[in-house]
């Protein structure tokens, strides 16, 4: 788990993390994605106890490992990859003809509005419904990037 802002994890990540950007819903977002009982090493620039006492909330006492320190000396060690992000404005231009947007927000949320095609299946049931995924592109339509349109918090 690499807890970062989403741009920066989006730049810059370790090869098959998770990133997960530091909040008040931080640990119980990584409790919706993770399987029960995996093994959890935090990456970060710097300690926090923080993260530590969130994920004990969710039952998660011991961690494989933890690292802290500048990411790109991280990265370097350990294989980095990166992939675009985008705001609404520029998601048609952007957009191949096979790749899919995948709305991850609660029904709630997208009942308040979507985007026409894209696939709805809320972050709660990813796990579950993982096979549902098209083998293409995806491009993952959450609630933060609402909030960078303007709309008002949820």
């Amino acid at each position: 788990m690499v807890i970062r802002s989403r741009k920066a994890f989006a730049a810059n990540h370790i090869d098959g993390s998770v990133g997960i950007e530091l909040g008040d819903q931080s640990a119980i977002h990584l409790g919706w994605i993770l399987p029960w009982g995996s093994s959890i090493t935090l990456i970060g620039e710097s300690h926090s106890d923080v993260v530590q006492r969130q994920l004990a909330r969710i039952g998660i006492d011991h961690l494989a490992g933890a690292a802290a320190g500048p990411f790109d000396e991280i990265t370097s060690v350990l294989g980095h990859s990166s992939y675009p992000s985008v705001d609404f404005a520029h998601v048609p231009a952007t957009l191949g003809d096979d790749d899919v947007i995948l709305d991850v927000r609660r029904a709630d949320e997208r009942a308040r509005g979507h985007i026409p095609g894209s696939l709805h299946i809320p972050l709660t049931e990813l796990l579950d419904r993982i096979d549902e995924l098209p083998q293409v592109r995806l491009w993952v339509h959450c609630r933060r990037l609402l909030r960078e349109r303007g709309e008002p918090r949820t």
